[in-house]
């Protein structure tokens, strides 16, 4: 009798996958960094995921984010990015889900931080003020300044954002060795520009290496050292990294990160609002008027204006604040102004995500980036007027000095041109 043929066993393919693993270190604030909105007016209305504090999928979408960014945008067509990027990171372009060959764990055992009220109410307001420790970064977290209070006093635990005070996460990746330049220029450039959770592009959630090899950098001059390799930006319409080194400026290194970005946001304030700068100079306790043409435009298009704010500035109709990013809420304080409005990408879209960047280096020194292929669209709708707007400035008169070095050759570019200026007395 013949005995049966023993199944030969499997063979086990050897993987052929790297790893690389880093720490990262949180500079600043974290700005939420769950993914529910509390609606517990005596709880944080931004929280942290108890759980996850740093959720892998986060993680994720700014490697693919910073990936598009330096990668990407390089890349010989549009189609030609899209399908390594669904290589690489997975994508879900047409029918089946595909799943990219870069693998992603995120270590966050043990790391828990500390709500930081940002607002108050005082006794006598029911208008949320800073907290003089945070009046620093007022400017940027006023996504959290509370409306009301109701019968609240002192501090307002709506308004906190998350301290981690140098704490740190391990990220490991594991990919083939064809895709080692993309994960650690995506590592790279997140680590140098990014950050975790939400309004990173102003600063919150900043990250840095501190420890990993020395491939992966967290450093503007490292990076664009790696990025001169790759050559030009090819794929337009994709927010990317130019290589053209006057969109990107840092200043003398402070002691700390929160000193090198509260640096930052005093100058884009100032810019923006700073007396002598971006409005005139008030009376008393009542604010000058903005030198900027978004006001009167709105003044001229509704027809409602008090005597005293008749339009006066010759920029015409335009909104060329736009280009820092949308929305952009109008507010007006005196009875016979107009009412709020507030300025959209179109008339169905909510948002148009800025092209700049503040944040701190890993080296504490203030810095901001511009993105190219990510501009704000000429033609806006403002919502509340009813009519499309632009924000180009077509001026109805010569600007005076004072309003056209806020808005020539266009607002960022004056904006950079403001940023390694020294500060004016306010």
């Amino acid at each position: 009798m013949t005995k049966p043929m023993m199944k030969a066993p499997a063979i086990t393919k050897r993987s052929t996958k790297k790893r690389l693993e880093v720490d990262v270190q949180f500079m600043t604030y974290v700005f939420g960094g769950g993914v529910i909105q509390e609606p517990d007016p005596n709880k944080p209305s931004k929280p942290f995921d108890p759980v996850t504090p740093v959720r892998s999928a986060s993680v994720r979408g700014q490697l693919r984010y910073w990936w598009r960014a330096t990668i990407g945008a390089r890349c010989e067509s549009l189609a030609a990015m899209k399908k390594r990027e669904a290589e690489v990171w997975g994508a879900i372009w047409s029918g089946e889900p595909q799943h990219g060959e870069v693998g992603l764990t995120v270590d966050c055992h043990g790391i828990k931080p500390n709500a930081v009220n940002t607002f108050f109410f005082p006794k006598e307001h029911s208008f949320g003020r800073a907290i003089e420790s945070e009046k620093d970064i007022e400017y940027i977290a006023f996504p959290l300044r509370p409306a009301g209070r109701g019968e609240r006093r002192g501090q307002d635990a709506r308004s906190a954002v998350w301290d981690y005070s140098g704490q740190s996460f391990k990220v490991a990746l594991d990919y083939p060795a064809k895709f080692e330049q993309d994960v650690i220029l995506a590592l790279s450039a997140w680590l140098t520009f990014g950050g975790f959770g939400a309004r990173t592009s102003r600063g919150f959630g900043a990250v840095k290496k501190r420890t990993g090899p020395d491939t992966v950098v967290s450093h503007p001059d490292e990076l664009f050292s790696m990025l001169d390799r790759r050559g030009p930006i090819r794929v337009e319409g994709v927010p990317a990294i130019s290589l053209d080194r006057s969109r990107c400026k840092m200043l003398r290194g402070e002691d700390t990160p929160r000193e090198a970005w509260a640096q930052v946001v005093k100058r884009m304030r100032t810019f923006r609002q700073g007396v002598r700068i971006g409005r005139n100079e008030g009376q008393e306790r009542r604010e000058g008027r903005s030198r900027w043409p978004e006001a009167d435009a709105i003044r001229r298009i509704t027809g409602d204006y008090v005597r005293k704010h008749k339009p006066v500035h010759a920029g015409g109709n335009a909104f060329p604040r736009a280009d820092f990013g949308l929305p952009i809420i109008f507010h007006f304080k005196d009875r016979g102004d107009p009412k709020d409005a507030t300025l959209k990408p179109s008339k169905d879209s909510e948002r148009a995500p800025s092209p700049l960047i503040i944040r701190s280096t890993s080296k504490n020194e203030p810095m901001v980036l511009w993105l190219v292929g990510a501009d704000v669209p000429e033609d806006l709708y403002l919502d509340g007027a009813r009519e499309y707007v632009t924000k180009s400035v077509a001026p109805s008169a010569p600007l005076r000095e004072h309003e056209s070095r806020l808005v020539r050759p266009n607002a960022i570019e004056a904006f950079l041109e403001h940023f390694d200026s020294p500060l004016e007395p306010t």
